[in-house]
């Protein structure tokens, strides 16, 4: 029996498991990390990958784990891998978006943001991450109605 700490990435709550051979994950894509160290993070979501190669929350949390730890070589086609695998997962569209934008990709991080808020148009954080991009971008007006769609969202109208 192994001791690891599950970071659920949809919600971005720190949850304690224990995980016994198998991968523990629960509402949204998990991320098994080491508090430690990122280094860990990276070989741990790596081994997850080995043991369950089609299990998109591997991909997820390899693609996680390495974005953390700045190794941008293992995470893209570890990005690319989880949104192949799971299309209708907004939290993999999200993070590979984001992962895109803090690249300086923006370009390539708008189409797929865009993409993202018109398939899951009530998520406030797909919203925030695309209001960060149209800024980047200077949409000005566009990514101030991105964020008042946050507000919305988040608080509901008025």
């Amino acid at each position: 029996i192994t001791l690891l700490a599950i970071v659920a990435t949809a919600n971005h709550y720190w949850l304690d498991a224990i995980v016994a051979g198998v991968l523990v994950a629960g509402g949204g894509a998990g991320v098994a990390v080491h508090r430690r160290s990122r280094r860990v993070n990276v070989e741990v979501a790596r081994v997850m990958k080995k043991r369950f190669p089609d299990h998109p929350l591997a991909w997820g949390a390899v693609a996680m784990a390495a974005a953390g730890a700045g190794d941008d070589l293992a995470a893209e086609p570890a990005f690319e891998a989880w949104l192949r695998m799971t299309p209708w997962d907004a939290e993999a569209h999200w993070s590979y978006g984001h992962f895109l934008y803090t690249k300086g990709r923006v370009l390539e991080a708008r189409r797929l943001l865009e993409l993202a808020v018109s398939r899951f148009p009530t998520s406030p954080r797909g919203w925030s991450s695309y209001s960060l991009v149209l800024d980047a971008v200077g949409e000005k007006e566009q990514a101030a109605a991105a964020r008042e769609k946050v507000r919305e969202l988040s608080h509901g109208p008025g």
